[in-house]
């Protein structure tokens, strides 16, 4: 460490760097931790330009240098998260048509690499969001409804029994944190769709508990 408080790793271990003002009278410290590895040099995607339809839910392979580096872990980020959205588990979704970068970054060194998607709409997009008012969707409210993207309101708790059941093009419902309580069967028979959901959140336990397709909201 040198007189102005640049820290230089030398090798592996751990230390305790202490600041002081005043004679040594105000102090702080700081635990630091060296670790040994390889470092990331590079990330390559498979693909550089990809071609989806909306609704799709995907992944892209990607390749880090050298294969032994010690952290692998990236980062995922959309330029344009109308058309595609990206998750920290690195699931992609192809929202609705248009274009966007995609761009996967490593933690260690901050390399990257991006991928143009382009999305291609064959449903027709149709867009409904629900009345802010709105505390709960009755039974079978939207059973059979041509919507493919549904956005709930962050008032709603309660979704009944066949709400969103029988849409064969619905593709994508946001449901927000404020839902407690969605009816087993509200989605039964709409073998397209996926629940936007955030972490922790019941819709995201739903989801999982009644194998429904799912994309987790950063």
């Amino acid at each position: 460490m040198d007189t102005n408080g640049t820290v230089t790793a030398i090798k592996a271990g751990n230390a305790v760097i202490t600041a002081s003002i005043d004679e040594g009278r105000v102090k702080a410290t700081c635990k630091v931790t060296v670790t040994s590895g390889t470092a990331v040099e590079s990330i390559l995607l498979s693909e550089h330009s990809v071609t989806k339809n909306m609704g799709d839910l995907f992944t892209l392979s990607y390749t880090i240098t050298p294969d032994t580096a010690s952290i692998k872990d990236v980062i995922w980020s959309s330029s344009n998260k109308n058309v595609v959205m990206a998750s920290s588990d690195g699931k992609l979704l192809a929202l609705k048509a248009g274009t966007s970068n995609v761009t996967v970054k490593t933690v260690d060194g901050s390399y990257s690499d991006t991928v143009k998607i382009t999305v291609q709409d064959k449903a027709g997009y149709k867009l409904f969001t629900l009345p802010a008012e709105l505390d709960m969707i009755e039974e079978s409210a939207f059973e059979g409804n041509i919507f493919t993207h549904i956005t709930l309101d962050s008032k709603l708790r309660v979704v009944r029994e066949k709400a969103f059941s029988n849409c064969s093009d619905m593709i994508y419902v946001f449901i927000p944190d404020s839902v407690v309580y969605i009816a087993d069967n509200a989605f039964s028979n709409s073998p397209k769709v996926i629940l936007g959901c955030r972490k922790n959140s019941y819709a995201l336990r739903y989801a999982k508990e009644n194998g429904i397709r799912y994309f987790i909201i950063e």
